[in-house]
C-alpha cells in the first residue's frame, strides 16, 4: 500500500501540478481593454471585430449570449442640474477573472460573471443617475439571428426579457426608479435631464428591435443600482443572487481550475508568468458546455466574443494545449462533436454551432453531400498527442473510422486534377483567408472567397502525417492491409511534395496552381510546415531555416514570423495574412524547429512570441496588458484583429516546452 501511495505521489509530482500561491498576483490586471470572461452562458457572440486595435470597454463592459445577442456597451450618467449631464469614464480599474472593479471620483462599478449570470453593481455619490445599455442582436454578417429574438418589457419588475427558442435572458434593474427603452439613447437621456418634450413609445422600440436588432435599455436610480443578466429556461423564477455570492463562487471556480488542472511554473520571470496565467484564464473562458445543435458535447470556441463555434482546424490547436492539463480526456473532446456531425459522405463541417438545426443539416448533406473544408491540422495533433499521457485506446476505432472516411472525402472532392495532391478551392478553406498566395486566382478582383484550385504546401504535409497516423491506428486495430495502404499514401505524398513544391533555385517550398501546374512564387510562413514531414529532407530544411526563416529581410523581423516575407511586394504590417504574425503559426513553427533539431532557435522564437503577446512595462508601470489577439504587427508588436483567441493561448504550451527553467 505504501509503495502504491508513493507511486501516486511521484506520478502527481512528475506532472508538476501544485498549488498556485501567486494566483491573484499573476492574474490581476489594470489594463482596461484586456477584459475577458464577460459572457453569461456557455455560448457567445459580439459584433464583428476586424479592427486594428483592442477596443476599450465601456464602464459596464460588454458580454454576449452566443450567436444570439450582445450587450455592446454600458454607460453611466449623472445629472448635476437640468441640462447638465456627466457621462462617466473610469480613471482606475482592477481586473481578476472573478471580479472587475473600476471607479472615478464619483462612481464605482463592480461586476462579475458566473455560469449563466452577469451581475453589476453601480454606486454613485450623486442622487440622480442613469445607466444605459446598448443591446444588439449578434450583428456579425455570418451569424445574424435578429429575427429569432423577441423582446418583452416587464415594468412592474423593472425587467426586460429577451427570448430565443426556450431560453430567456432576463435583464433586471434592482433599485431602479424607472426603466425605459428606446431605439436611440439620446431621447432617454433628454427625458432623464428633465425635459418634457420627449415621448417614448414601447411598441415602437419593440418594432425597431425586430427590424434592426438593436435597442437601448435605460434605468434611473439614486445611489446604487444592481444590473443582473440571467440566462434561464424558467423566466418566471429569476435567481437574482447576491453579488458577493457570485464573486465567491467564481473565485472558487478559477482557483479549483488552476490548482487541479494547470501545471505550475519553475521560472520566476514576471513577463512569462503573467503571460502564462492569463493565457490559461483566457483559454478556459472559451470553453462551452454544448448540449444542442451540432455541438452536443463540451468544446473550445475560437473566441467567445467573435467566433462562438467549434471550428475544425482551431480545435486541433486547442487539443494539444488541453493535453497539458491534468485531465487527459480533455484533449480528445474534439472526437465527440465532429464524429456526431460528420456527413454520410465523410465530409466535415468547418464549424459546429449549438444553434444549427441537426435535422436540416443531415437532410442537406445527405441530399447534396458536404462541401466544407478547413486545414487538416489533425495530422500534427495526433502525432503530438501520441506522446502525451491519456492516448485513448478505447477510442482508436472511432478516431480511425472518422478520419479514414474524411481522407476518402478529401481525395474525391478536393483533388480536381486527380494527381493525388489535395487542394483549396476557396481561400476560406485554407484558414489564411486573404493571403497574397491566392491573389490573381479569383474570378473578379476579390482577395477572398472562391478561386482557382491551389495545392497548398501545408495541407498536403498535414495530410501525409494523417496517413501515417491512420496507418499506426490500423495496425493497432489489426488491419494490416489498411495500415500498409495508408503508410504508402503518406510516403507518396511526401515524394510529391518534394517533387512539385520544392524550388531548388530559391530554396523554398511553394504552393502550386492546379490549373496551370505552376508554382505560386509567394513566400509565406506555411513553407515551414514542411518541417513536420516524417521523412523531411534535412538539406532542404537547413536551407529553409538559414536562408529564409533567420533572414531579417524575409522572416526574422523584430517579432517573427510574419505570414508573408518582408521581401514580398504584397507585404503589409497590419492586414491579416498579408504580413502580420499569427501566434498559433509561430507555435507550430517552434514545434517543427524542435522536431528538426533546431531547439535553440525554437526557444528564441518562443521567447520573442511571449514578448509580443505578453505585458509591457515601463519600470514597474504596466503600459499594456497581455494580448491574445489574432494577429500582430511584426515590426512593432501591436495587437490587431479579434481579442482573446484560444489558439493564441498556445503560448502557454510554448512556455512549458521551452521557457520553464
Amino acid at each position: 500500500m505504501k509503495i502504491y501511495l508513493l507511486f501516486l505521489l511521484l506520478f502527481f509530482c512528475s506532472y508538476n501540478f501544485a498549488q498556485h500561491p501567486d494566483l491573484e498576483k499573476n492574474l490581476q490586471s489594470n489594463d482596461l481593454s484586456f477584459l475577458v470572461h464577460n459572457h453569461v452562458a456557455t455560448h457567445n457572440p459580439i459584433p464583428h471585430g476586424w479592427e486594428k486595435f483592442s477596443q476599450t470597454q465601456s464602464p459596464l463592459g460588454r458580454f454576449t449570449f452566443p450567436l444570439v445577442m450582445a450587450m455592446q456597451s454600458g454607460e453611466v450618467y449623472s445629472l448635476q442640474e437640468k441640462g447638465i449631464l456627466t457621462q462617466h469614464t473610469m480613471t482606475s480599474q482592477h481586473w481578476l477573472p472573478w471580479l472587475f472593479e473600476s471607479e472615478n471620483s464619483q462612481v464605482k462599478v463592480k461586476r462579475s460573471v458566473g455560469k449563466d449570470i452577469f451581475i453589476c453593481e453601480i454606486s454613485s455619490a450623486n442622487d440622480k443617475n442613469m445607466a444605459i445599455l446598448e443591446m444588439n442582436s449578434f450583428t456579425d454578417h455570418y451569424y445574424r439571428n435578429k429575427n429569432d429574438i423577441n423582446l418583452k418589457l416587464d415594468k412592474p419588475n423593472n425587467r426586460f426579457n429577451f427570448t430565443w427558442k426556450e431560453y430567456s435572458v432576463l435583464v433586471t434593474f434592482t433599485n431602479a426608479d424607472e426603466v425605459i427603452m428606446c431605439q436611440n439613447a439620446q431621447p432617454m437621456l433628454r427625458k432623464f435631464q428633465g425635459y418634457t418634450d420627449v415621448t417614448l413609445v414601447d411598441k415602437s422600440t419593440l418594432g425597431c428591435w425586430n427590424r434592426n436588432g438593436i435597442t437601448y435599455l435605460g434605468a434611473s436610480f439614486n445611489k446604487k443600482l444592481t444590473i443582473t443578466f440571467e440566462v434561464t429556461k424558467t423566466p418566471e423564477t429569476p435567481r437574482l443572487p447576491q453579488f458577493d455570492k457570485v464573486v465567491a463562487d467564481e473565485k472558487q471556480y478559477w482557483t479549483d481550475f488552476f490548482n487541479n488542472q494547470v501545471p505550475s511554473l519553475k521560472t520566476k520571470d514576471k513577463i512569462i508568468n503573467e503571460t502564462y496565467y492569463q493565457a490559461w484564464a483566457t483559454f478556459w473562458s472559451n470553453r462551452f458546455e454544448g448540449g444542442e445543435g451540432l455541438a452536443p458535447k463540451p468544446y473550445m470556441v475560437s473566441a467567445a466574443f467573435m467566433y462562438p463555434l467549434q471550428f475544425f482546424w482551431d480545435e486541433f490547436y486547442h487539443s494539444i494545449l488541453l493535453a497539458d492539463l491534468k485531465d487527459p480526456k480533455l484533449a480528445y473532446q474534439f472526437i465527440d462533436n465532429f464524429s456526431f456531425a460528420q456527413a454520410p459522405d465523410g465530409g466535415m463541417p468547418g464549424g459546429l454551432s449549438f444553434t444549427r438545426d441537426v435535422e436540416k443539416y443531415r437532410e442537406e448533406v445527405t441530399k447534396n453531400g458536404s462541401n466544407d473544408m478547413q486545414p487538416i491540422l489533425v495530422g500534427v495533433t495526433l502525432s503530438q498527442l501520441k506522446s502525451k499521457p491519456g492516448w485513448p485506446k478505447d477510442k482508436i476505432k472511432t478516431i480511425y473510422e472518422m478520419y479514414d472516411n474524411y481522407v476518402d472525402w478529401l481525395y474525391k472532392n478536393k483533388d480536381i486534377d486527380q494527381n493525388g495532391l489535395v487542394e483549396y478551392t476557396n481561400s476560406f478553406n485554407s484558414g489564411a483567408d486573404d493571403s497574397p498566395r491566392f491573389d490573381g486566382l479569383y474570378p473578379t478582383d476579390n482577395h477572398i472567397g472562391n478561386m482557382q484550385a491551389v495545392e497548398g504546401v501545408e495541407q498536403n504535409v498535414w495530410l501525409s502525417l494523417l496517413h501515417y497516423n491512420l496507418s499506426e491506428m490500423a495496425t493497432l486495430l489489426g488491419n494490416k492491409e489498411a495500415a500498409q495502404v495508408h503508410a504508402a499514401k503518406g510516403a507518396l505524398l511526401e515524394a510529391k511534395i518534394e517533387k512539385y513544391f520544392w524550388n531548388e533555385a530559391d530554396g523554398f517550398y511553394y504552393d502550386v496552381n492546379t490549373v496551370t501546374h505552376q508554382q505560386i512564387k509567394v513566400k509565406t510562413e506555411f513553407t515551414f510546415m514542411t518541417m513536420f514531414l516524417k521523412n523531411a529532407r534535412k538539406d532542404r530544411i537547413k536551407r529553409l531555416v538559414n536562408e529564409h526563416l533567420l533572414n531579417p529581410k524575409e522572416f526574422w523581423l523584430n517579432y517573427p514570423i510574419p505570414s508573408v516575407g518582408l521581401s514580398e511586394a504584397t507585404f503589409t504590417e497590419s492586414t491579416m495574412w498579408r504580413g502580420p504574425v499569427w501566434p498559433n503559426v509561430n507555435w507550430l513553427i517552434c514545434l517543427g524547429l524542435e522536431q528538426q533539431g533546431y531547439k535553440k532557435i525554437a526557444k528564441e522564437l518562443a521567447l520573442k512570441t511571449v514578448k509580443m503577446v505578453g505585458p509591457q512595462y515601463d519600470g514597474d508601470s504596466c503600459t499594456r496588458g497581455v494580448r491574445f489577439n489574432e494577429w500582430f504587427n511584426p515590426i512593432t508588436g501591436e495587437a490587431y484583429g479579434n481579442e482573446n483567441m484560444s489558439w493564441s493561448c498556445t503560448v502557454a504550451d510554448l512556455i512549458l516546452r521551452f521557457l520553464n527553467e
